[in-house]
């Protein structure tokens, strides 16, 4: 079997929600990926035990970071200090190692206008807490933000990208709130 995995990166309180459906979502999706050798696993910040950590628990994180395929970024009404941390490692270990292959920022509700840029894959914040997010993600190779309004939105994105990049075969999608093989 062939593991991919993703780290999800967002204030853990206003995004509670939103991250144990994504982390269900993908779970579930693996009934479907695993006819064709692939598991998916999504990677929680709070999902690793700091009880016997012996560093810094933030560089935990980094470490699954530099090993996952996918980055996701949920950006909401703020960017916290650890979740930027966890951006701008995410960036540095692609650009460094090629790992992450991907880097998916999603803008929640409470970001505001998104505004069309010059390329088809990439969408500016404007005068919103992911305004630093979208300049950091701007001209990045295998870089994309895009807006969600709920974590099944989210999920769907998650799955386009994985899809897009090669690493999850078949398509898939989310209908009545399930996970579906697309078209």
């Amino acid at each position: 079997m062939h593991i991919v995995r993703l780290f999800i990166a967002s204030s853990i309180v206003e995004f509670k929600h939103e991250r144990k459906r994504i982390g269900a979502l993908v779970s579930d999706a693996n009934s479907l990926c695993m006819p064709y050798g692939t598991v998916l696993v999504a990677d929680f910040c709070e999902d690793q035990s700091s009880a016997l950590a012996l560093s810094r628990k933030q560089e935990e994180y980094n470490q699954l970071i530099r090993q996952d395929q996918l980055f996701v970024l949920l950006v909401g009404s703020t960017v916290g200090t650890y979740t930027m941390e966890e951006l701008v490692v995410a960036l540095d270990s692609q650009e460094n190692n090629g790992i992450p292959q991907g880097v998916l920022a999603l803008c929640g509700p409470a970001v505001g206008h998104l505004a069309s840029a010059s390329s088809n894959r990439m969408l500016r914040v404007e005068n919103t807490p992911g305004a630093e997010v979208a300049s950091l993600l701007d001209g990045q190779r295998g870089c994309t933000l895009k807006r969600f309004q709920n974590a099944d939105e989210a999920v769907a994105h998650i799955f386009d990208c994985l899809h897009e990049m090669g690493l999850v075969q078949p398509k898939l999608c989310i209908e009545g709130g399930r996970v579906r093989q697309g078209a």
